[in-house]
């Protein structure tokens, strides 16, 4: 895979979000003879997109396993490969100017499309701005690279949940109405005509996110036509790293860590749901493999569909399916034995199948506690129980908002069918890539990277400092990295460290 990627020159939309860093991180640690990395910035308000690269991207704790193998001439290395373009994907042309266009016209081997809004509930018409027409206008971008070895567009495997059916085929999702007219109602639709819209397209997708994620697929289709070299890339939910950059590594709290997090830290103590039912997590160090391995497949011309579509994820029985009651112990325990000093409460987490005792139990869990210690703050003049009794207030309405957004995913289970891994796994033996390359969920112990997946988040996003103690959750695999990584703190400037 490094001779692959060697010499070849990547342009890259959302590489400061999760996803995106992990595959810009991967590409230059493992294919350090790749020439370039144009990474697609949007401009802040007094805040260029050099100084965001830096930011966002260069002091990225992702790079702190490169700091350490590449020493004090990193930085350099990095400055040499990596380079911010001005733009943004809701624009034609993704808003490039014209000596960038031309320049990423003339020298892009591989386009990947990571950028989206990945708010499982965002009003309709931002959605489809930031997933469909973003979509859109990245691949009438990559269809103008005239050297252009292959598109790679990131969606989910979510999207399945159109099919209306537990098994779900690497195929395009049904939809029941014109994806190119709802998409052009939903951008000039506003107010009462906005949501009556979005109530007739939702059908059977459980959010705006996967909704639109499918509509950018169809229409992604429609446009490539019959000879645009591409591949739609769906993962499932993505969760921090199993082996790479370094174990536990992780840069969101969004999806799977969103709710680690909240029930680790005591936030959300219940959940309707099915602890029975199979979840879908993927290490995002396994998500980035199966994601440039489906780039190869298509530059190599190995037979593939078309649409090329790839599931990644663990649910297949071909793979490693895991089930929520496998998870939550294993969440609970750790925070227990390693709890937060940001926790609001002790950490404990159930989840409860009926409808009608879920809310009983909300009801005297959340809305009676926070009542009552609202009404007994406006009795006291005390500064303190008034601060505590909305800080309350907040935990409940958190609490709730992140419930609503997972209930589909724990009253139900979807099975991501992954047929596509005989095509990468031709990839893998064509290029002879290494055991650092791996693709499939099989050897994953469950347990241990639960575990690793509870440090990365108080690491880096709580930002405690993590101890003896907690490393010994590590595996041997985790400590050649972990340990190191304890030293060379991460809440440390890399850029410093590195100069």
């Amino acid at each position: 895979m490094a001779e692959f990627f060697a010499g070849k020159r990547v342009f890259i939309s959302g590489a400061t979000g999760f996803l995106g860093k992990a595959v810009v991180e991967k590409l230059l640690r493992s294919a350090p003879d790749i020439d370039k990395i144009f990474v697609l910035i949007r401009p802040k308000k007094d805040v260029s997109v050099d100084d965001r690269l830096e930011k966002e991207i260069l002091n990225s704790s992702v790079f702190e396993r490169l700091y350490m193998e590449r020493g004090p001439e990193c930085l350099q290395f990095l400055q040499s490969k990596l380079h911010a373009v001005a733009g943004d994907v809701t624009l034609p042309m993704l808003g490039l100017n014209i000596q960038d266009l031309s320049l990423l016209q003339d020298g892009i081997d591989i386009t990947i499309h990571s950028a989206a809004t990945v708010q499982f509930n965002d009003p309709l018409n931002f959605a489809v701005k930031m997933n469909c027409v973003g979509a859109m206008n990245m691949l009438e971008f990559a269809k103008s690279c005239k050297r252009l070895l292959c598109h790679l567009h990131v969606s989910t495997a979510y999207v399945g949940t159109g099919f209306r059916e537990m098994y779900v085929p690497e195929e395009l999702a049904p939809l029941d109405f014109d994806p190119e007219q709802a998409i052009n109602a939903a951008l000039e639709a506003s107010g009462n005509q906005l949501d009556q819209l979005q109530d007739t397209l939702m059908g059977n997708y459980v959010n705006t996110y996967v909704l639109t994620k499918s509509m950018a697929e169809h229409m992604i289709v429609k446009i490539a036509g019959d000879d645009l070299p591409y591949a739609i890339y769906r993962p499932t939910i993505i969760g921090s790293a199993w082996k790479e950059p370094v174990p536990g590594w992780i840069d969101q709290i969004a999806g799977a860590g969103a709710l680690i997090l909240a029930s680790g830290t005591g936030i959300v103590t219940i959940m309707n749901g099915n602890e029975e039912n199979i979840t879908d997590v993927i290490p995002v160090d396994i998500a980035v493999n199966n994601l440039l391995m489906a780039i190869a497949a298509v530059v190599s011309r190995v037979q593939t569909p078309r649409p090329f579509i790839v599931h990644c994820g663990s649910s297949d029985p071909r793979q490693s399916p895991v089930q929520w009651q496998e998870i939550n112990p294993v969440v609970v325990d750790y925070f227990q034995k390693h709890p937060s000093t940001k926790s609001p409460f002790p950490s404990k987490f159930k989840m409860i199948r009926s409808k009608t005792l879920f809310k009983m139990q909300w009801f005297f869990k959340y809305k009676v506690p926070s009542a009552l210690y609202s009404g007994f703050a406006k009795t006291i003049p005390n500064q303190k129980h008034k601060s505590q009794a909305v800080k309350l207030k907040k935990i409940n309405r958190r609490a709730k908002a992140l419930l609503k957004a997972f209930e589909p995913f724990g009253k139900n289970q979807w099975v991501f069918l992954t047929d596509s891994m005989d095509i990468l796994g031709r990839v893998v033996e064509s290029t002879k890539a290494s055991d650092t390359w791996t693709i499939e969920t099989g050897l994953i112990d469950w347990k241990s990277y639960t575990e690793s997946f509870c440090f990365g988040l108080k690491k880096y996003m709580l930002h405690e400092d993590v101890n003896k103690e907690d490393l010994l959750n590590a595996t041997q695999e985790e400590s050649q990295y972990t340990s190191k990584c304890a030293t060379f703190s991460v809440q440390k400037n890399p850029l410093t460290v590195a100069a």
